[in-house]
């Protein structure tokens, strides 16, 4: 169940002062500033990072290049699958599976 809150300008008021006398006010300006300088010290390292890499590239390794490969052909790709392979897997995947339905 919710707690009533007390919304009258005197609890406001009250609440308004116990932040400003424990320093609440300070702590969120603090706090925010850091965000602000942190968030944008990030923007310019994204913003300078392709002119620090391209500084770096005669020191990084060469890129190297990928070779994409077909998949290797799998029997059932290439329809050399015997059908009695298939009902054998179907039945003891049916047989294993009603065995744990049984247990729970």
């Amino acid at each position: 169940m919710l707690a009533a809150v007390d919304l009258t300008f005197e609890n406001l008021s009250k609440n308004l002062e116990n932040i400003s006398a424990n320093g609440g006010y300070e702590v969120t300006i603090t706090g925010m500033a850091i965000v602000f300088v942190v968030l944008s010290l990030i923007a310019i390292a994204i913003t300078l990072l392709p002119r620090i890499l391209e500084a770096l590239a005669p020191y990084l390794p060469a890129e190297i290049e990928h070779h994409h490969h077909a998949p290797a052909s799998t029997p059932a790709a290439s329809g050399d699958t015997d059908p009695a392979v298939v009902v054998a897997i179907a039945s003891v995947l049916h047989t294993e599976m009603q065995s744990r339905a049984g247990q729970s």
